[in-house]
């Protein structure tokens, strides 16, 4: 989960995150692609915490599996206003 918190005092903030990977990878003798990890809508009031649940897809949860870590980049783009991007890394 995303812990988002949203200022006090202005509109309720609203957008999408996404995780995906940082570089391209191989996946089962595909040609390097980049995997989207996980995306999910979010809705905080003015104010307020949320957890965002994001739940990893199929091709992450393989990579996972082989790899034990996994380097993405989450990505926040917020209805209004510019994208926040940070590198995290997954682990099993």
């Amino acid at each position: 989960a995303v812990l988002l918190t949203c200022p006090a005092g202005g509109a309720t903030c609203q957008g999408r995150v996404a995780l995906r990977s940082v570089a391209p990878v191989r996946r089962a003798g595909r040609a390097r692609i980049l995997v989207v990890a996980a995306r999910a809508s979010y809705r905080v009031a003015a104010g307020g915490r949320k957890a965002v649940r994001l739940t990893l897809s199929r091709a992450a949860r393989t990579l996972l599996r082989t790899r034990r870590t996994l380097r993405v980049r989450a990505t926040l783009t917020p209805s209004s206003g510019k994208a926040v991007k940070r590198d995290l890394t997954l682990h099993r």
